[in-house]
């Protein structure tokens, strides 16, 4: 009887590492799967973990033109583009540039030879993604000296972009502190002066 009751204590004892063993494949296989289903399917709002206090923009998008409605258009990469912010001038402009600088990594891929353009005007943020391309001369004066033309090649989308207001710290219409709010009335009164 002692060796009958010694052997049925080392089944329950395997049967049981068995089932742990199981127990903790089906958790794995959940959350892989839980990952799954969150990867799937389209994601309309943009989630970032680590979100940082400040600043925050509100812009109003304007003339929007998606890169199959581009002619030539190319197709962009994976690759981290270089920034180019022309024009951002006063105050508000420069933590608007340094606002648009922040939304890309500061180490661009020179292999992708890939732009993205903030170009400020009269208030109005023009965005452009473009790749430039190296292509041999055309003219007869390019051929004998073996010259090679940089062209750009747009990638899109274009769109514009009108700043309505600027928080100093994280998301909170409420409660939070405006740096820059945009007033039509009061501001909108002379063509020369602007606030970008």
């Amino acid at each position: 009887n002692g060796n009958e009751a010694g052997e049925e204590e080392e089944e329950e004892e395997e049967d049981e590492d068995e089932d742990f063993d199981d127990h903790a494949d089906n958790d794995e296989e959940e959350k892989l799967t839980e990952e799954a289903e969150e990867d799937s399917g389209p994601r309309h709002i943009p989630t970032d973990k680590h979100v940082l206090p400040g600043p925050t923009a509100f812009f109003k998008i304007n003339n929007i033109v998606l890169p199959k409605k581009i002619a030539n258009h190319g197709a962009a990469t994976g690759h981290i583009p270089e920034l180019i912010l022309n024009n951002f001038t006063t105050r508000l402009g420069h933590r608007a540039g340094r606002f648009f600088g922040s939304l890309f990594p500061h180490s661009p891929e020179f292999k992708g030879r890939q732009v993205v353009t903030f170009h400020n005007q009269r208030d109005y943020v023009f965005v452009r993604h473009h790749r430039y391309v190296f292509k041999p001369g055309t003219t007869k004066a390019d051929k004998e000296k073996n010259r090679t033309r940089a062209k750009l090649q747009e990638l899109g989308p274009r769109f514009s972009l009108r700043m309505r207001w600027m928080l100093s710290g994280g998301f909170d219409t409420k409660f939070g502190e405006y740096e820059w709010f945009h007033k039509r009335k009061e501001q909108d009164t002379s063509r020369r002066k602007f606030h970008l």
